[in-house]
Parts: structure tokens; C-alpha cells; sequence
């Protein structure tokens, strides 16, 4: 491994993935531990507080991860797995805990985990074919950040629901986006 030269775009897009799965990691193992039936809805600034933080710090991690990938399909292939990654972890957790005391949480994070799922194959899948598709890397990390701030507010049915429309709008514009192209690039 010692011949194989290290760009620091790359270093800085590792390091940007760790940092997701660290803050994903804090998020999970605080819903795992909590003792007793955690009620979700009733989270609010302090009692939410590291897994928002947690949750914040993925998605700023994958935001930066996608300006550092360059471009690099290879990269931009290995972001879009870490993103699955950290949404599902975050997504799951809160469905996990929010069963059997509150299922309508449990369907948000699911169907909002499902769609945004659809969207990023949708875009993966065609960028993969040669087509074009522009999504602000912030639309990316915005479902992270919507969940951080529900938990932070104590509204997380409320921002996990904004979660599932905000992936199926963007689900609606790459399919309007790819329809418009004719061929690939």
C-alpha cells in the first residue's frame, strides 16, 4: 500500500465518510441505549441533543464529502453508498425505537428511507448510464438535516414526513430532468 500514491482529495473524502459514520454511529448507539420505551415525539432540545448533533454532523460530512470527491465517478459512487449508509442507520434507529408505541413515526422514517432510496438509485442508475443529473449536494444531506432539526424541536413525525416528500420531489424533478435527454452526454 505504501506505493500507491494518496491524493489529498481523497484523504479529505475519507476522512469526510468517517465523520459521517462517526456522527451516525453516536446517533444510533444514544437511541440504542436509552433505558426503557423511548416515546421519540416527546424528544426535545436537551433530551435530542447528541443524536441531533450526531445527525447534523453526518450530513455536514456528506456535504463536504461531495465537494471533495471531485467529480470522480468512482468517488461519487462510494459517497452515495455512504449516504444510504448513514440515512438508513439514522432512519432505522428512530423506526426501531419508535415501534410498537408509535407506528406513524415508524412509517415516516420508513417511507421517507424508501424514497429517498428511489431517488438516489434513479440517480446512481443514470448517471452510470451516461445521462446528467444535477442535484444540489445539499438536497443530498437535507433529509439528515430535517431529521436533526425534528429531533431538536420535538417534531420528528413532522420532519421525518418533510423527509419523504422532499426525496419524492426530487424523485420528480431527476425523472423530469432525464426525460428532457434525449441520449446520454
Amino acid at each position: 500500500m505504501s506505493g500507491v500514491p494518496v491524493r489529498s482529495g481523497v484523504f479529505f473524502f475519507l476522512l469526510a465518510v468517517a465523520l459521517a459514520g462517526a456522527g451516525t454511529t453516536a446517533t444510533v448507539q444514544f437511541l440504542a441505549e436509552a433505558r426503557g420505551p423511548v416515546d421519540v415525539e416527546a424528544c426535545g432540545a436537551m433530551r435530542c441533543l447528541p443524536p441531533a448533533l450526531g445527525v447534523a454532523l453526518a450530513g455536514g460530512a456528506l456535504v463536504a464529502a461531495t465537494a471533495w470527491a471531485g467529480g470522480s465517478p468512482r468517488l461519487l459512487l462510494l459517497h452515495a453508498i455512504a449516504e444510504r449508509f448513514a440515512e438508513a442507520v439514522v432512519l432505522g434507529a428512530i423506526a426501531w425505537v419508535a415501534l410498537p408505541g408509535e407506528p406513524r413515526i415508524a412509517a415516516a422514517a420508513i417511507t421517507g428511507l424508501g424514497a429517498s432510496y428511489l431517488a438516489v438509485y434513479l440517480r446512481v442508475r443514470s448517471q452510470g448510464l451516461g445521462f446528467r443529473v444535477n442535484v444540489p449536494a445539499l438536497f443530498e444531506a437535507a433529509p439528515l438535516f430535517l431529521v436533526a432539526l425534528g429531533l431538536l424541536a420535538g417534531q420528528v413525525e413532522v420532519s421525518l414526513w418533510a423527509v419523504a416528500l422532499l426525496s419524492a420531489a426530487v424523485l420528480a424533478l431527476e425523472i423530469v430532468e432525464l426525460g428532457r435527454q434525449r441520449e446520454p452526454r
